[in-house]
């Protein structure tokens, strides 16, 4: 969804913001999925981390999105 949405905005925008907020929303995934795969509870949970990590700096993407009016609540 958040793909989707992005390419529709013009050049600047979608190279300056979307290009992070696709990145940090991917990334919530991408580290929950690696961590699932780990043995070790350490390293289980250090995966879950960056994925918490990573939803937060989406969230914070996303307000200055709508800050912008590139997006509506």
């Amino acid at each position: 969804k958040i793909w989707n949405i992005t390419f529709q905005w013009k050049f600047f925008a979608r190279d300056v913001i979307g290009n992070q907020l696709i990145r940090s929303a991917y990334s919530v995934s991408a580290n929950i999925s690696e961590g699932f795969r780990r043995y070790f509870y350490k390293e289980k949970s250090q995966f879950y981390y960056y994925a918490q990590g990573s939803l937060s700096e989406t969230k914070t993407w996303i307000m200055k999105v709508c800050s912008r009016n590139l997006i509506s609540e």
